[in-house]
């Protein structure tokens, strides 16, 4: 017998992991660009997370910014 999953609520949502609360995916940009070190992370099977990673990697960069990538 298979399980259906249940789609989880947060699919999609940007939180602001102090306080809890929603944020707008300008303000998460706003923020990076004002930030001197950004940690990504994602769930490796989910594109949704690839895709949101790149366009918060390449913010910078269009503001005028030079960010510099490392991996761990």
């Amino acid at each position: 017998m298979s399980q259906k999953k249940t789609p989880d609520p947060l699919v999609g949502q940007i939180l602001d992991m102090d306080s809890g609360k929603q944020m707008a995916w300008d303000e998460l940009v706003a923020r990076a660009n004002r930030a001197r070190v950004i940690y990504l992370g994602e769930k490796h099977d989910n594109p949704e997370h690839h895709q949101n990673q790149l366009r918060l990697l390449t913010a910078p960069a269009e503001a005028g910014n030079t960010p510099t990538l490392g991996g761990g």
